[in-house]
């Protein structure tokens, strides 16, 4: 893991929190990434923009705390 670079090591997370949604959910998160904003992707997916904006945080937050348990991780190697 220490030749990764920090973008692919962030990918990498990334996949792994967006391959555990519905299909659904995966393809809101897709068409955030690729710069829809929310009311399009609730009606590109047929969800309501609350939906959507619950999903996209609920993403945010396990991101989040993944990046923050890999760099707890990485300063304990270091140590």
């Amino acid at each position: 893991v220490q030749d990764e670079s920090p973008m692919q090591i962030l990918s990498m997370i990334i996949d792994e929190v967006v391959g555990r949604l519905p299909d659904v959910q995966q393809r809101m998160i897709k068409l955030r990434i690729e710069g829809n904003e929310v009311q399009q992707i609730a009606d590109e997916t047929s969800r309501s923009k609350r939906s959507v904006e619950r999903v996209l945080q609920k993403v945010r937050q396990q991101l989040a705390q993944l990046i923050d348990d890999d760099a707890a991780q990485v300063e304990a190697q270091d140590e």
